[in-house]
């Protein structure tokens, strides 16, 4: 069943997000079960992501093999320290249709 997904990055910013997203190269290279990805520049409150992916293991799998070596990296790069690992919210998805 798929998940929607959401994480709201509270100092999150478009640069930061910019870096990762290029190290990523999800454009080129889509992660297996990920069904649509959405980036919302939240001005004072940072970033809020929200995708939709067939499931949450497709999710989790894609987090641990991609996106947090990708965040750790870029936080190392630019001296960032992190605070631990982002929290996500899932919301099985009851309707979905797409384009």
């Amino acid at each position: 069943m798929a998940v929607l997904m959401e994480n709201q990055v509270e100092n999150g910013n478009t640069e930061f997000y910019d870096a990762v997203n290029e190290k990523l190269g999800v454009e080129t290279d889509k992660p297996d079960g990920m069904i649509v990805h959405t980036a919302i520049d939240a001005g004072e409150n940072g970033l809020r992501i929200v995708d939709v992916w067939e499931s949450t293991g497709a999710f989790e799998s894609f987090r641990d093999s991609r996106l947090l070596p990708a965040i750790q990296a870029v936080a190392e790069e630019k001296g960032i320290p992190m605070e631990g690992p982002p929290s996500y919210e899932f919301t099985e998805i009851h309707h979905l249709v797409t384009a």
